[in-house]
């Protein structure tokens, strides 16, 4: 009767740890916030809204695309001091996006 108690409480222990290993870091990693201090275009804070980094990152790459028929010349690094983290535009980063590519 103690050996049927302890290989429940076994089965039950590491049946907790599987669970949670499965359902534990990538299940919080895909609604990840963006991390962007202050977003300035609607598109791009709609994505943060709706699906968080991984959206907004999308979005991007989409856009990205689309810029690129304009200007093949164009890429994260056009915009961004740093690609990655919070993504910190350069000072012209707004200006560019707008007179090139007509985003508000």
């Amino acid at each position: 009767m103690v050996k049927l108690g302890l290989a429940a409480l076994v089965a039950t222990f590491l049946a907790t740890l599987t669970f949670a290993t499965v359902a534990g870091p990538g299940t919080a990693d895909a609604a990840a916030p963006c991390k962007a201090k202050k977003i300035e275009t609607k598109f791009l804070a709609d994505a943060c809204k709706a699906g968080g980094q991984k959206a907004a990152k999308d979005v991007m790459k989409k856009a990205m695309k689309d810029w690129k028929k304009k200007d093949a010349s164009v890429s994260c690094a056009s915009c961004h001091s740093k690609v990655g983290g919070d993504y910190p535009k350069k000072p012209n980063a707004m200006k560019d996006l707008t007179e090139k590519f007509g985003v508000k």
